[in-house]
C-alpha cells in the first residue's frame, strides 16, 4: 500500500492528476473531514525530498491496521504513518509524519489519532 501511494505520487503527469489519484486512496471517512487541496499540496511538498523507503512494520489495534514506514528526510529521519479504513480497508483514513530524534525509539513516538485527516510536523 504504502509502495502504491509513493509510486501514484510520483508517477502523475500534472498537478491536477496527483490530486485526483491522491483523493482516489483516502477513505469516505478521510474525504469527509474535509482534506483540502492545499492540504494535499502540502502533503506533495513535505514527501518530495523522500526518495527511499526504509524499514516497515504494521500493528494491528482493536481492529486498526496503521502502517509504519521510516525514511530519510533531508538528512533527517522520518516516520511515515498511515492507517487503513476499517470499512474500506484498501483506503487510507490518516496519515502523519514524525521526525525520528537519535535518542528515542519508535515506540517513544504517539504517532496514533482518532481523527482522520494530514499531519505533518510544524
Amino acid at each position: 500500500m504504502a509502495f502504491t501511494l509513493w509510486k501514484n505520487i510520483y508517477q502523475q503527469k500534472n498537478h491536477d492528476d496527483r490530486i485526483e489519484r491522491f483523493r482516489e486512496l483516502l477513505s469516505d471517512n478521510m474525504l469527509a473531514s474535509g482534506v483540502t487541496d492545499d492540504e494535499i499540496d502540502r502533503f506533495f511538498d513535505y514527501c518530495q525530498p523522500m526518495r527511499e523507503l526504509h524499514e516497515g512494520w504494521t500493528e494491528i489495534d482493536d481492529g486498526n491496521i496503521t502502517v509504519y514506514i521510516t525514511s530519510m528526510k533531508n538528512d533527517t529521519p522520518i516516520c511515515f504513518c498511515f492507517r487503513l479504513d476499517k470499512e474500506q480497508t484498501d483506503k487510507i483514513s490518516f496519515l502523519k509524519f514524525a521526525e525520528i530524534d537519535d535518542e528515542k525509539t519508535i515506540g517513544d513516538y504517539n504517532l496514533s489519532e482518532e481523527n482522520a485527516g494530514i499531519y505533518l510536523p510544524d
